[in-house]
C-alpha cells in the first residue's frame, strides 16, 4: 500500500479524561452517536489499529483522547509501534491537557520527536489552577511542559472573550512554544462580522507586547501543526469515524477547524481570511518590514 503523506489519521484510546471542558469534542461525539464511553481500547481494537500503522499508508498520526496521558504505559506503547513499524521519523502528534504529565515522560517524547500540543488556558474552565488542581504532581507539573522540545499550546476562547492578554502571559510562561488561539466550536456557527472585528482588535492588542508573530496563530488562519487533509479516527470502541464535530467532505472526515468552515456564511468566512493573510504576512515580517494593515482601529 502506497503512502499517501498529506494523509493524517487519528488514534484514540481511551474516552475517560480527568477534566471535563465544556467544549470537548469527545463528548459532542458520545452525543452524536449514543455510544457508551470506553475506558480502554480492547485488545482487538488495539490490533487492528497497529496493523494500519505497520502498513505505513498514513503520513502522521494523532493520538488523542480522553486524557491519553491517563494510560501511560499504553501511550508509550503505541509511540513506540509508531516509531519501530511507520517509517516516520517525526508526524507523532499527542494531544493532551498536560496535568499528569511527568519528567520521564518528556524524556520519551523528546527521544521519540513527538510533538506535544498541550491544551490550557489561564482564564475560563481549563485555567492554570484546574491544571494545578488535576495533576499528581503540581509543584513540577509547568517545568515538565516547558521542558518538551516540541510544543505547542491550544488555549481555547468562548464568542468575543478577550485573548490578548492570556496570550502574551502563555508565551511568557513557555517562550518557545506555538500558541494556537482555537474557538469554542460550539458557538461556531453564530458567528458574524462583529465577531472577526473582535479578533483583528485583539489581535492588535497583542502587537503592544511583540513585534515577532512567529509563535502565534489561531485556528483555520495559519494552520501550523493541523493536518492538511484528515482521514478520520479510530476511536477506543473499534469505530473509524470522524473526529467529534466533523462534516464529511466527500466520504472523508474532516475535522473541525477545516470542516467547520461551511457553516460560516461567505461574507464572514472571506473577511476571517483577510485577517489571517494579514497575521501570516506579519508574521514572515516579523523584522517590520511590512507594513501591516492590522491596526487601522
Amino acid at each position: 500500500m502506497l503512502r499517501d503523506k498529506s494523509l493524517i489519521t487519528t488514534i484514540k484510546f481511551t474516552d475517560i479524561c480527568n477534566m471535563q471542558c465544556p467544549w470537548c469534542i469527545v463528548e459532542k461525539d458520545i452525543q452524536k452517536t449514543g455510544r457508551t464511553p470506553t475506558a480502554l481500547w480492547s485488545e482487538e481494537t488495539k490490533a487492528k489499529v497497529y496493523d494500519v500503522v505497520s502498513s505505513q499508508y498514513y503520513g502522521g498520526y494523532n493520538i488523542t483522547g480522553g486524557e491519553p496521558l491517563l494510560y501511560p504505559d499504553v501511550l508509550c506503547d503505541l509511540i513506540t509501534h509508531i516509531r519501530n513499524t511507520s517509517g516516520l521519523t517525526k508526524g507523532i502528534n499527542l494531544y493532551t491537557n498536560g496535568s499528569l504529565l511527568t519528567k520521564d515522560l518528556v524524556e520519551f517524547f523528546n527521544y521519540h520527536k513527538v510533538a506535544v500540543v498541550f491544551s490550557v488556558n489561564v482564564l475560563g474552565y481549563k485555567n492554570l489552577v484546574n491544571l494545578l488542581d488535576c495533576s499528581n504532581n503540581p509543584e513540577t507539573v509547568i517545568d515538565n511542559i516547558g521542558n518538551i522540545d516540541n510544543l505547542s499550546i491550544r488555549s481555547v476562547f468562548d464568542r468575543q472573550v478577550p485573548f490578548a492578554y492570556e496570550s502574551a502571559i502563555l508565551h511568557r510562561l513557555f517562550p518557545t512554544a506555538r500558541l494556537e488561539m482555537s474557538f469554542d466550536y460550539t458557538v461556531f456557527g453564530g458567528w458574524s462580522m462583529e465577531d472577526v472585528d473582535f479578533i483583528e482588535a485583539e489581535i492588535c492588542k497583542l502587537k503592544k507586547f511583540t513585534a515577532d508573530f512567529s509563535w502565534f496563530s489561531m485556528t483555520l488562519l495559519n494552520h501550523n501543526y493541523c493536518a492538511s487533509k484528515q482521514h478520520g479516527a479510530f476511536h477506543p470502541d473499534g469505530a473509524w469515524r470522524g473526529v467529534g464535530m466533523c462534516k464529511d467532505v466527500q466520504g472523508i472526515g474532516m475535522y473541525g477547524c477545516t470542516g467547520l468552515c461551511a457553516v460560516l456564511s461567505p461574507k464572514v468566512y472571506n473577511r476571517y481570511m483577510v485577517v489571517g493573510d494579514n497575521l501570516r504576512k506579519h508574521s514572515i515580517a516579523s523584522n517590520n518590514s511590512y507594513k501591516d494593515k492590522l491596526c487601522h482601529l
